[in-house]
């Protein structure tokens, strides 16, 4: 109907995947192709998620947190 409003999801959680890419030759490549991927991937607002994240394992104590939160979230 053309007017704007907020909705609040009430007990929201947000699950962090765990990825592990140590296997992969080049595991920091492999997670940048992956990022790319998930920011080429659109917003869907009326079923979300907005917030998308995931936690890339290169190696035993080297990762890499990302983060995507689309501007209407913040």
């Amino acid at each position: 109907n053309g007017v704007p409003f907020q909705r609040v999801e009430e007990g929201a959680s947000l699950a962090v995947p765990l990825v592990d890419l140590s296997g992969e030759e080049d595991p920091y490549g492999e997670a940048l192709r992956r990022m790319r991927l998930c920011l080429a991937e659109p917003a869907d607002l009326s079923t979300g998620p907005l917030v998308r994240v995931a936690l890339y394992r290169l190696a035993p104590s080297h990762h890499l947190f990302h983060q995507q939160v689309h501007h209407l979230a913040l």
